[in-house]
């Protein structure tokens, strides 16, 4: 008989008639073959190119994770359960919700969504928790979907300690923060894997990466009014270029108009030499040109500053005869 044992809030294993190598007979052997087997998932997974969710997000493919996660060790790898556990919603309900969850990703991926790729990845996380679709290893499954994702949207993902499997403070504060998820608090948890490494592009890196900028409009707009209310410092930068200066560079009306609304700073040159009202005359933005003097960008008609490039001054010429 073999004994097997389970830190909190990990569903037992009541049938191991599925369990395919028979010299298994501890704990610590079945910790080591899953451990290996999930080695080979995360290899082909999360270690190479992951394209964009619309491609992979779906029913079929979140089976074929779980199935390469446990293949070598269970007979039921990728197969939904049919009896209940807990946490796990019926099993009658595991596909509809599964579709559910998947559609949302889809529209997410459309349409956009006012979350931010962490906020994104944490409601994935908890939802594939919540659902329980596997007789075992959901919340391991749960992870490297989450994971995966944030690849997919150019993030960093976590790096999860081994003492997550274990009963540890760490499992615990998982579990906590699984538990407020429940009710619909998804803040600890966003918390819990930002501290173990996670991290998303900061503003001026999603405004110079054409992965971002050709992506649909209303994506970029949604994830950048995201962005603000979770505290994205409007200015925030790891280049030495603002983010409303590379807006503007880019053409980015829309955009440009939010990051002025949340108080972008108008005033200062960042790395480009220029400030946001040089550059949007020296792109010709004249609408966005004017959007930052009614803010108070202190420029007098018919009596530019100083300019370093040849055309400033006949840019400034078609501003100030279109406005003024």
């Amino acid at each position: 008989m073999i004994k097997f044992e389970y830190p909190e809030g990990a569903t037992p294993i009541d049938d191991i008639s599925g369990l395919k190598l028979s010299w298994v007979k501890t704990q610590g052997h079945l910790n080591r073959v899953e451990a290996e087997n999930i080695s080979y998932a995360i290899e082909k997974y999360l270690l190479k190119t992951v394209s964009l969710p619309i491609n992979w997000f779906n029913i079929s493919s979140l089976k074929k994770i779980h199935k390469d996660m446990f293949f070598n060790v269970w007979d039921w790898a990728g197969c939904f359960r049919t009896f209940q556990t807990i946490p796990g919603i019926s099993p009658y309900q595991i596909q509809s919700a599964l579709k559910d969850l998947c559609d949302d990703v889809l529209y997410w991926n459309t349409e956009g969504c006012e979350m931010t790729f962490i906020e994104q990845a944490t409601k994935i996380h908890h939802r594939l928790v919540y659902i329980h679709p596997f007789p075992n290893g959901n919340g391991r499954f749960s992870r490297i979907v989450a994971d995966r994702y944030l690849k997919a949207m150019k993030c960093i993902f976590p790096i999860w300690p081994q003492e997550i499997q274990r009963n540890s403070n760490d499992r615990k504060e998982y579990i906590f923060s699984l538990k407020k998820a429940d009710i619909g608090d998804y803040s600890l948890l966003m918390d819990f894997i930002k501290k173990f490494g996670a991290r998303e592009p900061l503003l001026n890196e999603l405004l110079v990466d054409k992965f971002f900028r050709n992506l649909k409009r209303p994506f970029l707009r949604k994830i950048l009014i995201a962005y603000l209310k979770q505290g994205h410092n409007v200015n925030e930068t790891s280049s030495g270029h603002f983010p409303l200066q590379l807006a503007i560079k880019n053409g980015l009306e829309d955009i440009s108009k939010i990051l002025i609304n949340a108080n972008a700073d108008i005033l200062n040159k960042d790395k480009s030499g220029f400030t946001s009202f040089e550059m949007a005359i020296w792109k010709k933005q004249y609408n966005i040109a004017k959007c930052i003097y009614d803010y108070g960008y202190p420029y007098k008609p018919r009596h530019p500053p100083v300019a370093k490039l040849l055309n400033y001054y006949s840019h400034l010429d078609e501003f100030d005869k279109q406005y003024f």
